[in-house]
């Protein structure tokens, strides 16, 4: 993949089941998020996806502030809550699921990809003893093309601004 772009065509997320919550109360919920970028991002950062999605825009000159809507090839995430309907069941149920991302094109050599999962409890009283949070796979299909060297080059610079932090495998 030397001196290729990276292109995506298509992203998704395959997962087995809901989650699994045992001793849950109505409005007990978990909060999963899937998220595929072109750079490493620090846990306060990921926290930042979170919160503001890849809205707050780059805040930084640097390229480590918040995710930004190009560095952000991927993004789901998927809100799950116990209530009293299905307070009998044992997997809490999807009540909400958002996408963002841009799907735009990197030279950079790697797309870091992330699973968070936040779980809350809803009322006082219930102690969640078990969540069970079932595997996932992240797809991304795309195509490695050669493009002008000046694209490439731009591309390649700000890829490689975006990766100055320190990247922990």
């Amino acid at each position: 993949m030397n001196d290729k772009t990276l292109f995506f065509e298509a992203a998704g997320v395959q997962t087995v089941l809901a989650p699994l919550a045992n001793n849950t109360g109505s409005g007990d919920s978990c909060l999963i998020m899937d998220l595929m970028s072109s750079r490493p991002l620090t846990d306060s950062q990921i926290l930042l996806t979170v919160s503001f999605g890849n809205f707050a825009g780059n805040a930084t000159t640097d390229g480590q502030g918040p995710l930004s809507f190009e560095e952000t090839v991927y993004a789901r995430t998927q809100m799950f809550v116990r209530h009293v309907d299905t307070s009998a069941w044992g997997y809490i149920t999807m009540t909400d699921e958002n996408f963002f991302g841009s799907m735009e094109p990197t030279a950079s050599d790697r797309v870091y990809s992330y699973r968070l999962v936040i779980p809350s409890q809803g009322q006082a009283g219930t102690d969640m003893d078990q969540l069970t949070i079932y595997p996932a796979r992240h797809l991304l299909k795309s195509t490695a093309k050669e493009e002008p060297d000046h694209e490439y080059l731009m591309r390649l610079m700000r890829s490689y601004q975006l990766q100055q932090s320190p990247d922990v495998d």
